[in-house]
């Protein structure tokens, strides 16, 4: 397949060669499209070999980021995409936005495999405007009493997609409950809501879709190796986010698609790594929340935020 201008982009940090096999295969109906693009960010050494580049599933469509290509763009300012974690994504985020200049980008996790429609989902809620202010509808439609001036008033940039499987929880909530699995049936009662404003909620990044002119918010900052914290580099990303879409006026979703989350992580090991940020996580929004936001681009709005932060006392 030839790709000439694609307009979506699906960014996935990864460096297991097992799951990315798998998750070529079965993705393959769905994002064997020529608007569509994969980009696997791989952050480790040793990277894929040729004979797996040129025979995975979906090499028609897909651009490979390896720590080379972020050295080759980001030069001496490489050193702010956080490798040996997820958080590396915000490179192919990047990369999704300026060098190819997509509509959509799409981020999903190399341990999260399909389950029902995936694109139709996340696209037709990218389409969707929602009404703006304190009133909420009763029902699907708009009934008797609602005012015109706020139907449909309400842009939404974001969709944050849900899981069966192993749902994302923290290493203490594992720990109380390590049995911990969602079926189908469960799935299927996860609602589909918008997010009221002025408020947050716990973005996770292993299933979501958003609108290039919004991604620039969901740059997730250095955690991991030589940093004092680590799996909140989505959570935290999600409420500067939020803070600057209700600012801006543009709302977020959450609920379908539906993915699977297969893979169930070490709690010990994930209880070590959580532990500073868990506290560090009670403070964190309640400083974003602070923040009198006068910007009017996302940009803008960002920098303010983390000059904001900064002058708090950080974290």
């Amino acid at each position: 397949m030839v790709i000439k201008k694609p307009t979506i982009a699906i960014v996935i940090p990864t460096y297991r060669l097992d799951y990315l096999a798998e998750w070529g295969r079965v993705w393959k109906h769905e994002f064997d499209r020529p608007d569509l693009i994969v980009l696997p960010v791989w952050d480790r050494q040793p990277n894929p070999d040729i004979d797996f580049i040129r025979d995975w599933p979906l090499a028609g469509n897909t651009t490979w980021l390896f720590k080379e290509t972020i050295e080759e763009y980001w030069g001496r300012d490489a050193w702010i995409a956080s490798m040996w974690n997820g958080a590396v994504r915000s490179f192919g985020i990047w990369y999704a936005a300026k060098v190819l200049g997509v509509e959509i980008i799409i981020g999903l996790d190399d341990d999260c495999f399909p389950c029902g429609s995936f694109l139709q989902f996340h696209l037709g809620r990218l389409r969707e405007f929602v009404s703006d202010g304190p009133w909420v509808q009763t029902c699907d439609i708009y009934t008797r009493g609602f005012p015109y001036q706020v139907r449909g008033s309400m842009p939404v940039v974001l969709n944050h997609g849900m899981w069966v499987g192993y749902p994302d929880v923290d290493a203490p909530t594992r720990l109380v409950l390590p049995e911990l699995k969602f079926g189908l049936e469960d799935g299927e009662k996860i609602p589909s809501r918008i997010f009221p404003q002025h408020s947050y909620f716990p973005f996770c990044a292993m299933n979501y879709a958003v609108k290039t002119e919004a991604a620039v918010t969901l740059y997730q900052g250095l955690q991991g190796r030589d940093y004092p914290y680590t799996r909140f580099d989505d959570i935290w990303a999600g409420i500067l986010f939020k803070k600057i879409a209700d600012h801006l006026g543009y709302a977020a979703s959450s609920g379908r698609p539906l993915v699977q989350h297969q893979r169930a992580s070490n709690i010990w090991s994930y209880y070590a790594q959580e532990s500073a940020g868990l506290v560090a996580n009670e403070q964190f929004w309640r400083v974003v929340d602070s923040c009198q936001l006068r910007g009017d681009t996302w940009a803008g709005c960002y920098r303010e935020l983390a000059q904001w932060v900064e002058v708090m006392g950080g974290l």
